[in-house]
């Protein structure tokens, strides 16, 4: 092993083989950015956990989001959630960015976006990377509940989240 070492070390020292340190190119912009402010764009899925839904809310700009559990898998419950726990506080955004795969997510929006001049943005269920900002804190919300879920039931506390 010494003598393979020396021999890799003496060989990668020599000048012909060694990479010279140039410039490297710039690399070309792949995507520009979708929104400018916070509440500019906002990302919205609805995924299950267990027996709930959660509604799962994201600021494109900042990353700021929410999740709210809702009583039931009812349209009508995705929109009075974000009604309550986005509107309410932060106003009404320009454009919602869902997937249009959840058709029971769109429906409850779309005549609620005419009426307060939101354009809704979807994407084909091929492109679901498109939402991919939402879809990938799915995975981090699914354990923070989790865990809260566990923690709260061990003390007795909960019985049911909803």
């Amino acid at each position: 092993p010494k003598i393979l070492y020396e021999a890799v070390r003496d060989k990668a020292n020599e000048e012909e083989t060694r990479m010279p340190l140039a410039k490297q190119p710039l690399h070309s912009t792949v995507s520009s950015p979708i929104a400018t402010h916070f509440n500019d764009v906002i990302s919205l899925d609805v995924f299950e956990f267990g027996d709930y839904a959660i509604l799962h809310i994201i600021d494109v700009k900042e990353r700021f989001n929410i999740s709210k559990f809702l009583p039931s898998n009812k349209p009508e419950h995705y929109r009075q959630a974000y009604l309550t726990h986005w509107v309410a506080y932060f106003g009404i955004p320009n454009y919602l960015l869902m997937d249009s795969g959840n058709a029971g997510l769109a429906d409850p929006f779309s005549a609620y976006a005419q009426e307060t001049g939101t354009t809704i943005l979807t994407v084909p269920v091929q492109a679901h990377q498109s939402v991919g900002l939402v879809e990938r804190h799915h995975h981090s919300v699914r354990f923070q509940v989790a865990n809260l879920i566990k923690k709260l039931k061990a003390e007795g506390q909960i019985a049911d989240v909803r």
